[in-house]
């Protein structure tokens, strides 16, 4: 049995050309690397769907069938080392619990929410971040890069837990989505400056540097394993699309698990209602008829987004 039907980089498809997908040699393919393209046998057969995680099996697997080359997404680069002591961690943890607890007592969605029971936070001690140190130290990393992009993070994780307590999800998935959130940008660090400072519209170029940041985040947290996957997950597929329209792999709805579809509505919220370097912030009703129009545009995940449709709007309808 041999391989065959392999799809090239630039294939003629919208939104190709910001895809970072690389071939790679399948002696050279190592367990964490993500699909590109679809494996598919002569038959016609797909034998391992684009978007996979790869594991120790598929990789022999692929080496058993003589397959020369797979397309993988290229993101391979890591955040610089991070060797700080364990006081360095204590403090990255109480920062990131301060910024926490500043959010929820001043930013008005989240009144009334009672967010802190359901994550666990308090005054000197957290359910939220438990024993993982890591995840303190990540983003902390991310905040001495950029301080918007560090509130935003924060933003989006807290606004992702929100979201799942109105999905009734248990205290520990609500748990992952608020560190997934905390996470899904933490690949912005390498991101250079001027891209991510840029008051002007990005060029192509610009553009493509930029939307590595997801596998980049995804790469870089695959080395964790105090990690859970599924945060792992969420962090790699927070800008895939419905509709197969997004990044960086493409993926369509049945495809993109539920983490991500809520870290995508979180991020848009948050990135309508804040102020960015090229633009100033919109106002919340605002911000609601743009994830309207892209619930409607099947780009964001209509069952979550209806929930938070409703639950928003009627927060602010009380206003």
């Amino acid at each position: 049995m041999s391989i065959s039907g392999f799809y090239y980089v630039c294939q003629a498809r919208k939104g190709d050309d910001f895809k970072m997908i690389r071939p790679v040699s399948t002696r050279k393919i190592t367990p964490g690397m993500v699909l590109g393209h679809d494996v598919i046998l002569d038959s016609g057969r797909i034998l391992i769907k684009k978007g996979t995680i790869l594991r120790d099996d598929h990789i022999s697997c692929l080496i058993k069938l003589i397959a020369k080359e797979i397309y993988i997404i290229s993101g391979t680069d890591k955040l610089p080392p991070i060797n700080e002591s364990c006081q360095d961690r204590l403090c990255s943890k109480q920062k990131i619990l301060g910024e926490i607890m500043h959010v929820l007592e001043t930013k008005c969605l989240f009144d009334q929410m009672p967010v802190t029971q359901i994550v666990g936070i308090n005054e000197g001690n957290s359910l939220l971040l438990g024993d993982m140190a890591d995840v303190a130290l990540i983003i902390d990393t991310v905040r001495i890069k950029s301080e918007s992009t560090y509130h935003h993070c924060v933003n989006v994780g807290i606004i992702a837990a929100i979201i799942g307590s109105w999905l009734d999800y248990s205290n520990e998935e609500i748990r992952n989505l608020m560190l997934t959130g905390l996470l899904h940008d933490v690949g912005k660090a390498i991101i250079p400056l001027s891209i991510l400072n840029k008051p002007s519209k990005l060029n192509n170029e610009e553009m493509c540097a930029m939307r590595r940041h997801s596998a980049l985040s995804y790469r870089y947290l695959a080395d964790f394993d105090s990690i859970a996957e599924t945060i792992k997950v969420g962090v790699l597929q927070h800008h895939e699309r419905l509709d197969g329209s997004g990044y960086p792999i493409g993926l369509e709805a049945e495809d993109i698990h539920d983490f991500a579809k809520i870290i995508a509505l979180a991020d848009t919220y948050d990135a309508i209602t804040s102020d960015r370097i090229y633009r100033s912030r919109k106002a919340p009703i605002a911000a609601l008829k743009i994830i309207q129009y892209e619930i409607c545009d099947s780009k964001l995940d209509h069952c979550i987004g209806r929930v938070f449709l409703e639950k928003v709007s009627a927060f602010w309808g009380s206003k």
